[in-house]
């Protein structure tokens, strides 16, 4: 049985839903049903995050401890994380004192820097084992190419991410065309790079034959303008009078929406956005302006048998389209409100026909075996 030392930067609140939080869970559940023994350290900053902890854990049986660091917010953020090791004085006797030295594997899980860095410690003070990071966003990732910053940013984000690839044994990006970029920054580092897929959150089947939930269409994720462009969609449904739209998450839409948009801006938990699911006729996911990144909700509601449309900013993406291809799961359109018109009416027509296999390459346990074996 393997032993893992898990770092990550928040533990998932059941409160909140974000891919960051579910790809989280998802890896933890891997490893639990991959019967690995397993010590966690979360850097957290709020007491409600750490309530009832060992709810969180009731999936898995294999849980030694949980330690809780208090690390709260840098003040400089990647300026300030590249000398990090300063930064640190107050907890690195009581990570030391805490954890048991012996692991197999120790794996960094996070968007941030701040799990990266603790492991950095550990791994000069005290872990002698293979280290691997996985990421769900990498540092340099492109996503906002009106920044005026661009330059100055990646800049300094490339030698942070540098630093920080340097004592991995191994390097995870989700999804190949991610791994595929990091691979061209990084040429020094591409013996150590490869991809996994995100997994599935749950198995489960909605009556998506009903008359009364097929000309629903639901959004559950962020729509912030400097990452993904809704407003196509918002547009579409102008057209589209017969459809319902239900649009959940935070963002800004910069245009009056046709009265059959319904519009929530915040985020709901994730039993709460199931239920939601569960009534939806398509499932749509916006692809981000970055040519190399995917929204994890992609994969966590993969395992369902609701359409999914993909509304991609780059269409010409060959190596997106191809690698999402290959799951045989998804309907793509550019985004333009014309060929989102076009590609709903069409999986609505198609309805009949849908049969959607859950891919068991896609479940958390099969990502973990790969990963850590």
């Amino acid at each position: 049985m393997k032993k893992i030392l898990f770092v990550s930067y928040i533990y998932p609140s059941r409160k909140a839903f974000s891919s960051i939080q579910l790809l989280t869970l998802g890896i933890l559940q891997g490893i639990s049903e991959n019967g690995c023994q397993l010590d966690i350290i979360a850097l957290i900053d709020k007491e409600e995050d750490v309530i009832d902890v060992e709810k969180k854990f009731e999936f898995n049986k294999n849980i030694i401890k949980y330690i809780v660091v208090n690390y709260g917010q840098p003040l400089f953020g990647d300026i300030q994380n590249i000398f990090i090791d300063a930064y640190f004085p107050k907890y690195n006797e009581q990570l030391l004192n805490c954890i048991n030295q012996k692991y197999d594997i120790m794996i960094s899980f996070s968007s941030l820097t701040a799990s990266i860095n603790v492991c950095n410690i550990l791994q000069n003070k005290a872990i002698n084992c293979p280290y691997y990071q996985i990421y769900s966003d990498p540092l340099i990732i492109d996503s906002n190419p009106n920044s005026k910053f661009k330059g100055i940013k990646i800049n300094i984000r490339k030698i942070l991410a540098k630093k920080m690839m340097t004592k991995a044994d191994k390097i995870f990006f989700l999804g190949q065309p991610m791994s595929e970029y990091q691979k061209s920054l990084f040429p020094d580092m591409a013996t150590k790079i490869s991809y996994y897929d995100g997994c599935y959150s749950n198995i489960y089947k909605t009556d998506f034959y009903n008359s009364t939930n097929v000309t629903k269409l639901g959004y559950y994720g962020s729509y912030d303008p400097k990452v993904r462009n809704i407003i196509p969609l918002i547009n579409a449904m102008k057209e589209l009078k017969e459809y319902k739209l239900e649009v959940i998450g935070n963002g800004e839409i910069n245009t009056i929406p046709p009265d059959n948009v319904s519009i929530v801006n915040k985020r709901l938990t994730r039993q709460s956005i199931i239920n939601k699911e569960l009534n939806c006729g398509i499932y749509i996911c916006l692809m981000n302006y970055s040519p190399y990144s995917i929204p994890g909700k992609l994969f966590y509601i993969s395992a369902t048998n609701i359409p999914i449309l993909v509304i991609f900013e780059n269409y010409n993406n060959t190596s997106m389209k191809k690698y999402l291809e290959k799951f045989h799961r998804y309907y793509f359109c550019e985004n333009n409100t014309e060929e989102i018109i076009k590609s709903i009416r069409q999986i609505s027509q198609n309805r009949m026909y849908n049969n959607y296999i859950t891919k068991m390459s896609l479940s958390p346990k099969q990502i973990v075996k790969e990963i850590i074996q």
